[in-house]
């Protein structure tokens, strides 16, 4: 692609994408480059850059990436004001110290007010687990309170400084957990099966967006993971609740469950449903 190093480098300036590995940028700019045909037209014929960045062509390509990068990455939230909420939990662990901080992201905020449901449904079905795992996790290790139990916890996000704000808290609290930077679209070429394997795998809110970038890729990552139990959630309502998204949006997911074979019961909560899978 022509100018792909400076459009990449363009967009890992733009504000709460800076974390974001150029590779990861370049994969989703490249897939949205594939739908707007204009704007390959115009790259073939633009002689530099700057005059290629001024475009109408480049600004819709750009807003679309942005667009897909923070549907992925999530809503993005202060590094300023999460440091100093976890310096506070730290030194006084207690419940309303965590919601500070879950507040702070869009879908842990909704999730907030019926996590004990979440996890007591959870484990009514799958029992307690020794090992959790959470891909693309966001903030949602820092409910390990309400688990009602003490499990090893390994977590999974995108950029090293997410998974660094969630390794220092499972340090300040010493939390059996490690958290650490990976992007879930290579989790297949991983060489860390032994390390991952989990009694349950978490993946709240995470499949859509990935199936955005990488049609079918659910599936072989589903199959990848070393693990008994799925908990799968997909959300019912838009970012703000305003529109509601329909059974018909997840068949999708169903059918990759009947296909395999895959057993599972399901739960609902506001904003949000839950798939519990067992693995056959």
């Amino acid at each position: 692609m022509r100018f792909e190093e400076e459009w990449v480098r363009d967009l890992g300036q733009k504000k709460g994408l800076v974390s974001l590995s150029a590779p990861f940028i370049a994969r989703l700019l490249a897939e949205a480059l594939k739908d707007h045909s204009q704007a390959q037209e115009k790259l073939v014929k633009t002689k530099s850059w700057s005059e290629f960045a001024r475009s109408k062509e480049c600004e819709a390509v750009s807003k679309e990436v942005r667009s897909r990068l923070r549907e992925v990455y999530g809503v993005f939230w202060s590094n300023q004001k999460r440091e100093a909420l976890l310096k506070s939990l730290i030194q006084n662990p207690f419940e309303e110290a965590h919601d500070k901080i879950l507040a702070l992201h869009t879908s842990t905020k909704e999730r907030l007010p019926y996590y004990e449901e979440v996890y007591e449904k959870i484990f009514a079905i799958t029992g307690k687990p020794k090992k959790i795992l959470d891909l693309a996790c966001g903030l949602n290790p820092i409910a390990y309170p309400y688990l009602d139990c003490k499990p090893e916890y390994l977590a999974n996000e995108l950029c090293e400084s997410d998974a660094f704000f969630i390794q220092s808290f499972f340090d300040g609290l010493k939390i059996q957990g490690q958290a650490f930077a990976f992007n879930v679209l290579q989790f297949s070429k991983t060489p860390f099966a032994d390390f991952l394997r989990c009694d349950v795998c978490f993946l709240f809110k995470a499949l859509d967006s990935l199936e955005a970038i990488d049609w079918g890729f659910s599936e072989k990552l589903l199959s990848n993971i070393p693990t008994t139990w799925l908990v799968v959630s997909f959300p019912t309502r838009s970012l703000g609740g305003k529109k509601e998204i329909k059974q018909s949006k997840r068949s999708w997911f169903e059918h990759v469950l009947g296909k395999n074979h895959w057993a599972y019961q399901t739960f609902e909560l506001p904003n949000e449903f839950f798939y519990v899978v067992k693995k056959t």
